[in-house]
């Protein structure tokens, strides 16, 4: 019998989306705003088991002390003085008591989904492009579409990120090259040299190419996420709960 697929919850995702669907305006009332946001929660968890088609399903929150901040401090640095939407706290806190969500303590949802991914037959429901670093069948909750991505378009995927960064999460990208120019290198070189060439682009340009690897990374076993924490907290032994 085939194994029933765990779906795997990007839930920062649908907690910001159904805050900030229920921000206040100056033509909007926002008496019953948090009444409406859990509501558009629980509408979206249900969706997204409806159109996987399974019950089965682990959810991600991310918490505090990303490792990302503490190895390169001005990640994401260009959102801290944006204030997030009134009651996206509320919504987390209503996806971890009602929905069971896990909270990632020291690392990203993303983290934690790549890592579940590699224990179980799995979708991953989410829109942020970063995942699609990881092969497997995504699920699109906005746009309601499946696709799958095989191990070669997710190596693509992360290969084209270290050559544009992300500018979403501040993360540099290689000089005077743009989204064609990314394409062309990726689509003329073989893949067993794209990390070798990039490296040495990076080294022109006096880039950390180690540093980057590691903010646009997802991991994917608990030895990597391990590892990981204990060289940002400068420890010797490992030690993942």
């Amino acid at each position: 019998m085939e194994s029933t697929n765990v779906i795997l919850i990007d839930a920062d995702i649908v907690s910001y989306r159904a805050s900030a669907s229920c921000e206040p305006t100056k033509t909007r009332d926002t008496v019953d705003g948090l009444d409406v946001a859990i509501a558009r929660v629980d509408e979206t968890m249900h969706r997204i088991l409806a159109d996987c088609e399974s019950d089965q399903y682990m959810a991600f929150l991310t918490g505090g002390e990303n490792f990302r901040y503490k190895i390169y401090p001005e990640y994401k640095a260009h959102r801290r003085d944006r204030p997030p939407p009134r009651w996206w706290n509320d919504c987390k806190e209503y996806l971890v008591t009602e929905w069971k969500s896990a909270v990632c303590t020291g690392y990203e949802a993303d983290d934690a989904i790549g890592i579940a991914a590699s224990e179980y037959p799995n979708i991953i429901a989410s829109i942020d492009k970063d995942l699609r670093q990881i092969p497997g069948r995504h699920y699109d909750f906005v746009k309601r579409e499946q696709v799958y991505v095989s191990p070669k378009e997710a190596k693509r995927n992360f290969y084209r990120q270290m050559i544009l960064g992300d500018r979403s999460d501040n993360i540099p990208k290689i000089p005077k090259i743009g989204e064609v120019g990314a394409e062309r290198f990726l689509d003329q070189n073989d893949p067993e040299n794209w990390e070798h060439l990039i490296k040495q682009m990076y080294e022109d340009y006096g880039m950390d190419f180690e540093l980057n690897k590691k903010l646009l990374y997802i991991l994917r076993t608990k030895e990597e996420l391990a590892n990981i924490l204990c060289e940002s907290e400068g420890e010797e032994t490992p030690t993942v709960c």
